[in-house]
């Protein structure tokens, strides 16, 4: 899967990590090949790789349980126009 776009609104990794309300990323524009995401700790790198596909799940939550905290990313939202926009390619 290569991502074409996302937006991430008023999620919690993005306001801790960089300080930000919205990031918006368009993956289009990046060559192909492997991209890295370089950042220290708690820069909302995880966040960003956890919500590059349009499910709900976020994958570093699942843990080996499929427990209902592992499938929404509704606890890591902040503000009242939370949301994510994402579209594979």
């Amino acid at each position: 899967m290569k991502p074409d776009y996302l937006l991430l609104r008023e999620f919690e990794g993005i306001l801790s990590g960089m300080g930000l309300h919205e990031v918006e990323i368009d993956f289009s524009v990046l060559p192909d090949g492997i991209i890295v995401f370089d950042a220290p700790n708690g820069r909302g790198k995880t966040t960003i790789v956890d919500n590059m596909h349009h499910f709900r799940v976020m994958p570093s939550k699942v843990n080996n349980s499929y427990s209902p905290e592992a499938f929404s990313f509704y606890e890591e939202c902040y503000g009242p126009d939370a949301c994510k926009i994402s579209s594979p390619a």
